[in-house]
């Protein structure tokens, strides 16, 4: 159990977090550096209080010791940072564009497995045995197992080298304590949380043993939207698809207060 603390413990580190607000900060001055040249010239003030509360976010998260204050400065820019690129996508060139959207996604990783490190940490240090506290270190896991489902692609190598670490000695650890389930010394209820913890780290390990995730594809405009669902569809199933998302479009606009795009498509 010592060794799935050191592991829990280390699977987030202060200086992961650090390495999000250096990459924002070099991210946010080269679209500074693009913003102020002779061909863009941009004079938008709201603009650069975008940037200025970015970069300065960032700053103060790398000046604080405690990685969960430093998360809270992190969900803090990332919403900033999502709010720049649907207000300024035509003036951010797609490489910082995309540079920004990765980025909030490895935040949302990250956040995740900061959560999952708590619960797991606090089920140890409290009562490692108890049914309730069994129970948080499962959903603790299962954090993780959503991480590396959604997010695999995005996680550098340090962060998946410290997930197998972690998921391999709780492996081993629960392993004695799955062969005793079935001769009635525990609790049919505890029996099966230590069936579901032994699962989960079994499907992460593999998960990333076994990497099937790949960048997510991306489209320059809704013609090469159509053309690619044109080879993976049948008609049917393309307006189907098609709808759900002019749905999801439309949805969003009202509750922003803006106009629907569209009514119908036709294809």
């Amino acid at each position: 159990m010592n060794l799935i603390l050191e592991k829990t413990i280390h699977l987030v580190s202060s200086e992961d977090v650090d390495e999000i607000s250096c990459k924002i900060i070099e991210i946010i001055q080269s679209i500074q550096t693009v913003s102020q040249s002779d061909k863009v010239k941009m004079q938008d003030r709201n603009f650069f209080n975008l940037l200025s509360s970015i970069f300065k976010l960032s700053n103060q998260s790398i000046k604080l010791s405690d990685i969960a204050s430093k998360i809270e400065y992190v969900k803090d820019y990332r919403i900033q940072s999502k709010r720049l690129r649907g207000e300024y996508h035509n003036i951010i060139p797609m490489q910082q564009l995309e540079a920004l959207e990765n980025l909030e996604i490895y935040i949302d990783a990250i956040t995740q497995l900061t959560a999952s490190q708590f619960m797991i940490l606090s089920a140890i240090v409290y009562k490692s045995d108890a049914i309730e506290y069994l129970k948080i270190f499962y959903t603790g896991l299962s954090y993780i197992q959503q991480v590396v489902e959604k997010h695999l692609y995005y996680l550098p190598d340090k962060i998946k080298k410290s997930i197998i670490h972690l998921a391999q000695d709780i492996l081993n650890n629960y392993q004695y304590l799955i062969a005793t389930t079935g001769n009635g010394s525990i609790s049919i209820e505890k029996a099966n949380l230590f069936k579901n913890i032994n699962n989960t780290v079994k499907a992460i390990i593999y998960d990333i043993n076994n990497p099937v995730e790949k960048a997510p594809k991306k489209f320059k405009n809704l013609d090469e939207l159509w053309d690619y669902w044109d080879e993976i569809y049948e008609e049917e199933e393309m307006e189907e698809t098609a709808e759900t998302l002019i749905k999801a479009l439309n949805e969003t606009r009202e509750r922003q207060g803006r106009p629907k795009l569209f009514e119908k498509l036709s294809f």
